[in-house]
């Protein structure tokens, strides 16, 4: 089973103090997301929080009422982006999401996947049986498969590379994922 520290960030120097913020929400908060426009916070039900200064939060609108499986910012559009089964949304504000299209590859996706969004080049969302969305503007969207036909539950950026993980304990990577190729190894 997973724990719930699973999860661990370095902070230099260490984050020793921590101060407890009011929400305004009782449900749970579990992504979190910084940029441009401030925090955002999200979670079931797609309740969503923002805020410019970490302290002060006020409502966010995703647009969807379904559990939020992966929030990340993109540099590279400068926009939020919110993802759960079937849902895409990106804000450049950090307040009001607008749905994107098409989701056809993640329609049938479940908040166990956890449709995951990374950015480098190419924006990417993943979702079950292999399926991947790509848009190199965040507004346009193209549904591809990676080959696989395992669901993909997590994706990362990094030196040029982008790197997958699914079930079975898979991991694939791509130095491109630019457009028409397909180079998943």
């Amino acid at each position: 089973s997973q724990s719930r520290y699973s999860r661990v960030g370095l902070i230099n120097p260490p984050a020793t103090t921590w101060t407890t913020r009011t929400s305004g929400t009782t449900t749970a908060l579990n992504k979190v997301s910084f940029g441009s426009a401030g925090y955002i916070a999200a979670g079931v039900g797609g309740i969503a929080k923002t805020s410019t200064d970490g302290i002060t939060w006020s409502q966010a609108y995703l647009g969807t009422s379904t559990d939020i499986t992966a929030l990340r910012y993109s540099v590279g559009t400068k926009a939020f982006y919110a993802t759960t089964g079937g849902y895409l949304g990106s804000s450049t504000d950090g307040v009001h999401f607008e749905t994107k299209n098409p989701c056809v590859g993640l329609r049938n996706a479940t908040t166990r996947v956890g449709n995951p969004l990374t950015y480098g080049a190419t924006l990417l969302a993943a979702g079950p049986n292999g399926n991947l969305l790509t848009s190199t503007d965040g507004n346009n969207w193209i549904t591809q498969q990676s080959g696989l036909s395992i669901d993909i539950r997590g994706i990362a950026y990094g030196n040029g590379v982008y790197l997958a993980c699914g079930d079975s304990g898979t991991l694939i990577t791509s130095t491109r994922f630019l457009l028409p190729y397909r180079d998943w190894e």
